[in-house]
């Protein structure tokens, strides 16, 4: 409880229309401000960005009919998502990788420390459901945050800030 989630730093490759290796320092935009957006015109990489982000931490997409073959640039032979983030005081790398095998590709997806030994998948603060009502808040998905149930949306920002914070930010609630 009261793990709190940061992310570092993205590395994409070959991601959607993105081909190419794509870093985003999460820490340098965050030396400006705390808080940030991730803005631009349709077809940008925008939902390239969070689809990378789900897919390093979970292994899958909110959407029921996108498939992890569908981040894979056109043509391409392999691409690769690496996340680094922070849960509370421990740093963790998110790694997945795409590699084609004949017609068809093989996936692969781990966490590690920052001894690079191997984490157990379920190392994770949030569900996936709980990650996309809260973080990805993808075109009319804050509306089902905000008339979630009292007791979801408050275990939901517990995992997110903590009990002592939430207990401070409580007589504003």
């Amino acid at each position: 409880k009261g793990r709190s989630m940061r992310f570092h730093q993205i590395t994409i490759e070959n991601i959607t229309s993105l081909r190419g290796t794509h870093t985003i320092d999460f820490d340098s935009i965050s030396k400006v401000d705390d808080l940030f957006a991730i803005t631009g015109p349709t077809g940008s990489g925008k939902s390239s960005i969070l689809s990378s982000i789900m897919m390093a931490l979970y292994g899958t997409l909110p959407k029921a009919d996108l498939k992890q073959s569908d981040l894979i640039s056109l043509g391409e032979k392999k691409a690769k998502i690496e996340l680094v983030f922070s849960i509370g005081e421990k740093k963790i790398r998110a790694l997945w990788e795409a590699k084609a095998r004949g017609s068809t590709f093989s996936y692969d997806r781990r966490f590690f420390d920052e001894k690079d030994d191997v984490l157990p998948k379920e190392i994770l603060p949030l569900s996936f459901d709980q990650f996309c009502k809260t973080i990805i808040l993808n075109q009319g998905e804050f509306a089902k945050f905000l008339t979630s149930s009292f007791a979801d949306r408050k275990d939901i920002l517990e995992k997110l800030y903590g009990e002592k914070l939430l207990a401070r930010l409580s007589p504003f609630l």
